[in-house]
């Protein structure tokens, strides 16, 4: 029988403080927040002008890859085909 612990409180930090974790942290300790980031253990509220543009150019890069990936595995022509059926009007509900 599996012993459950009860979860801990997330912990929240600003994106300054995250910033000023990651910039003191050795290779375990940057693992180890990445386990918490990953894991809910470790919320990021208020986050840095920096850190929010790398998001969304990292959320970016990683729909283009994923976009690419689909065009090079059906073909462009079904692609297109695909993308006309689900935006016509007839579609649209």
């Amino acid at each position: 029988m599996q012993l459950l612990l009860p979860l801990a409180a997330p912990v929240y930090v600003s994106g300054r403080q995250l910033d000023s974790r990651i910039r003191h942290a050795t290779a375990a300790e940057l693992a180890a927040i990445a386990d918490d980031l990953k894991s809910g253990r470790l919320v990021v509220t208020k986050l840095t002008g920096k850190q929010a543009d790398r998001a969304v150019r990292f959320a970016s890069f990683g729909f283009d890859r994923d976009a690419d990936r689909a065009i090079q595995r059906l073909g462009a022509d079904r692609m297109l085909a695909a993308l006309d059926r689900w935006t016509s009007p007839s579609s649209i509900h």
